[in-house]
This record gives C-alpha cells, structure tokens and sequence, in this order.
C-alpha cells in the first residue's frame, strides 16, 4: 500500500508565505528596529549567556512586541496538550510570530539590544525547527524552543 501525501495549493501557499516572513525577518531584522548604539556588531553570534539584565531587574518589551511573543509562547503552551502534536504547523505559528514581532520592533537603546542578543538565536532556532523532518529532531528542536521562552521571561517583561 503507497501513501501519498499531498498539501491543497492553500496550505503550499501559506508556507511559502511563512517562509517569506522567516527570511524577511532574518534579512530585516538587524535594521527593522530603531538603531541602537551597538550598530555593527554581529548579533548572530550572541547567545544567551550574553544577556544582561537592567540593574537586577527584567527589561521591558513594548506591548504591541510583547503580544507577538505571548501569542508564540502560547502556541508552544498549546502544543503539548492538543494530542498529535503537528510540528510544521506550530513552526509555521512561531514564523508568524516572529515575522510581526521582527516588522513591529519599536524599541531602541540597551533594551532593544537585550532582546536581540536573546531574539537572533532564536530566529536560528526556529528555522531549524521549520526544517526538521526527522520525529526526533523535531522534539529536540521544540524542547530547545521551550527553554529559550524561559530564558527570554527570566530577562524580559
């Protein structure tokens, strides 16, 4: 017996768009936002262990940014209780996300700064999540998507 799996022109149309967003996100997010004084330095490279916190306290994200990042982080939240657990369509909800967070970005300052040392990986991540194919990968990917959420609310609110 053959299974044939097959996405309706909707669905095809719908990923490339979501493509399109991940890739505009990446290309535009260095300079989407408000410049910073940091102008020049590779943020890419950054990692988590560089977050800084602001005197001890969290830095606080704008709200209309702050609303993509809580719909994000709701989907994920959703994911684990809905049964089937549907990887592609949860990447493609975090790649929306992303995409109005990345086109939105109204910040500027050391703040802004802040939240691209912890927002570059994680548009790294969540393009290797989009990619993944493999079951394992996938849950692998997605646990890492999980721990960055929390380090972005150990920092950011």
């Amino acid at each position: 017996m053959k299974i044939e799996i097959t996405t309706s022109p909707k669905h095809s149309r719908r990923n490339r768009f979501n493509h399109l967003l991940l890739i505009l996100g990446l290309a535009l997010a260095p300079i989407a936002c408000s410049t910073s004084k940091t102008q020049g330095t590779d943020a890419s490279a950054a990692t988590h262990a560089n977050l800084e916190l602001n005197r001890g306290k969290k830095w606080v994200v704008h709200k209309p940014m702050m609303a993509h990042i809580r719909n994000l982080e709701q989907a994920v939240q959703d994911f684990e209780k809905k049964p089937g657990h549907d990887h592609a369509v949860l990447a493609n909800e975090i790649q929306e996300n992303l995409g109005r967070l990345v086109t939105n970005c109204t910040m500027e300052g050391k703040a802004h700064d802040e939240l691209h040392k912890w927002l570059m990986p994680f548009l790294g991540l969540s393009a290797e999540y989009t990619k993944a194919t493999d079951p394992q990968v996938q849950q692998q990917k997605f646990q890492e998507i999980q721990h960055s959420l929390r380090v972005f609310n150990d920092y950011f609110e």
